[in-house]
């Protein structure tokens, strides 16, 4: 039980300066064989910025008056296989009749797998809060440029760019922020009109989607998504959308030269109205936009 937990003891005599390490010790601090456990192996395996650590639990132990209770939690670094380890040591100092310690015993218990699991929470929460505030900015931003008529005006336009806000936010997600399919945000925008509405007497859908598999990448995701839902609102506001017949095609393709590789966008103005100046046009620059999305 004691192998399986990952405890190791140890036993130093603080007069003679004899150290006694059993075998899950001298592994811990990566002890080969046939080298004696001594203080100076003890030291020599310590983290060089673990050592102050070390001697404020020394010093608190040795406290007058205390209860000689040793304990600290530290990094060590294995001899033979050099890999870093967290221990937390516990043990008991005990002293002489004149006060003086003289041994220590206790136990070390290896934590490296509870460490680094704090770390990645800590990071996890940083990286939370990072994005949280990022969030948090672009909300402010749109409510800032959010002009309207009525209260109930403006409070359709906010929620409607929040919302896009959110839905960007949840692709990214389920994509582990590694990007966002274009095809996904312009469905998100647009699901109402991609299928058939026999009751507003549509009998096939009015927008259409075509182009190539492309990721967008996370940074320009979420700007490009309230784009998509500016262009959207403004079909159903004045454009193709606003009139009972009127269709919209959106369509992407890479386009190489000039600036650098983009994807183009464009959709349909009013029905019937193929001049170039009834569509609208977006350059998204690649990051990592190009490659197809993953199987």
């Amino acid at each position: 039980a004691q192998e399986a937990a990952g405890l190791g003891i140890f036993d130093h005599d603080l007069v003679t300066g004899q150290t006694t390490w059993d075998a899950r010790l001298r592994a811990i601090w990566g002890l080969p064989e046939g080298v004696e456990a001594s203080r100076r192996t003890f030291l020599q395996g310590l983290h060089p910025g673990d050592r102050p650590l070390r001697r404020t639990a020394a010093a608190r132990a040795m406290r007058p008056g205390g209860d000689g209770r040793y304990r600290a939690e530290y990094r060590v670094i294995g001899r033979t296989d050099g890999v870093e380890r967290w221990v937390s040591v516990n043990g008991s100092l005990r002293f002489d009749e004149a006060g003086r310690p003289v041994r220590l015993v206790g136990t070390a218990l290896d934590i490296t797998a509870r460490k680094r699991a704090e770390q990645r929470n800590e990071l996890l929460m940083r990286e939370v809060d990072h994005r949280a505030k990022n969030a948090l900015a672009v909300v402010q931003a749109a409510l800032r440029l959010s002009r309207a008529e009525t209260p109930a005006e403006l409070v359709r336009i906010v929620e409607g760019r929040v919302s896009a806000l959110a839905r960007a936010q949840t692709v990214l997600a389920q994509r582990r922020r590694e990007g966002a399919e274009l095809r996904v945000l312009l469905e998100g925008e647009l699901a109402p009109f991609l299928v058939a509405d026999d009751r507003r007497g549509s009998a096939a859908p009015r927008a259409a989607l075509r182009g190539p598999p492309v990721t967008i990448g996370a940074r320009a995701a979420q700007p490009l998504c309230m784009a998509l839902h500016e262009l959207a609102t403004n079909a159903v506001k004045y454009g193709a959308l606003s009139q009972p017949g009127g269709r919209l095609s959106v369509s992407w393709a890479p386009r190489h030269g000039g600036a650098g590789p983009a994807h183009r966008l464009a959709r349909g103005g009013r029905p019937g109205d193929r001049r170039a100046a009834g569509a609208a046009r977006l350059r998204v620059p690649r990051d990592r936009a190009d490659r197809p999305p993953p199987a």
